[in-house]
């Protein structure tokens, strides 16, 4: 079965960094660069960018509401196997950037998993469900053997179709899309997307993406934010410590997020 995965493969490999100078440099004499390249005291004029002082001035952003300071920055994202319907919810989104496999050029493949199956089904439902889209999938493929264009054919298919799309946004736009994505209320399949979009971005910038703003108490959001923290506790020494080029799996079982989606971030 193919299953939904994430895969950060692109990121700013010093974001953070890159993020905290631009917040300085807004209240100090000397410009960004400047700031990001002092590494000693040697210029007591302005303090060198410590892993702490990079921390304590994305907090202060954060605290401040001057999130502008984290557009200064590009995360790039593959989502695999996840449906239409999904990706519909994704584009609107509009800070952002996507590229979406084609259902125009790209067919649909009937022996394998092609379409995206809602969890709340019982299992006569499923049944249902299964042999309905077994039937899209006959008019799809007899239309298209019947030298229909596939343009065409691509009417018959389903919200449940399964696709791939890359999304590239700035690690503002990512906190908005946390904050709507990640809650309870949101529809179950972005949910868990956005959950594996969120553990991939703490692992890479644990400062940044360090609390995810809600509007009201989320208990549901606050419980799985502590059990991703321990998972990533565990897992942070040993991404420091890999090698370049290394995809790096993050377990996301214990998240219990209703849908077994991976997450993977590919070490820049």
């Amino acid at each position: 079965m193919r299953r939904p995965t994430v895969v950060l493969f692109s990121y700013t490999g010093d974001v953070e960094r890159v993020c905290a100078a631009a917040m300085r440099s807004c209240y100090s004499n000397f410009p960004a660069f400047h700031v990001y390249t002092i590494r000693d005291r040697g210029d007591l004029s302005e303090a060198p960018l410590t892993d702490e002082r990079v921390q304590e001035l994305i907090q202060r952003a954060r605290r401040l509401g001057h999130l502008s300071v984290l557009e200064h920055g590009l995360f790039t994202f593959d989502l695999e196997n996840i449906s239409r319907a999904c990706t519909h919810q994704l584009v609107r989104h509009r800070i952002a950037s996507f590229s979406q496999q084609s259902q125009r050029h790209v067919r649909i493949d009937e022996e394998t998993d092609w379409y995206a199956i809602p969890p709340s089904l019982d299992v006569d439902s499923q049944r249902k469900f299964e042999e309905r889209m077994r039937t899209v999938a006959s008019w799809y493929s007899e239309d298209s053997k019947r030298g229909r264009k596939i343009e065409d054919a691509r009417f018959y298919l389903p919200n449940a179709t399964k696709t791939n799309i890359v999304v590239s946004m700035n690690p503002r736009e990512l906190l908005h899309v946390y904050e709507l994505r990640c809650g309870a209320e949101a529809q179950w399949e972005i949910r868990a997307v956005a959950w594996a979009m969120l553990a991939c971005s703490k692992l890479v910038a644990p400062s940044i993406f360090s609390k995810i703003a809600h509007k009201a108490s989320n208990a549901y959001l606050e419980e799985k934010e502590e059990e991703l923290g321990r998972i990533l506790s565990k897992l942070r020494p040993h991404f420091e410590k890999a090698i370049p080029g290394k995809n790096m799996e993050i377990p996301l079982a214990t998240l219990n997020l209703g849908l077994d989606v991976q997450a993977f971030v590919y070490k820049r």
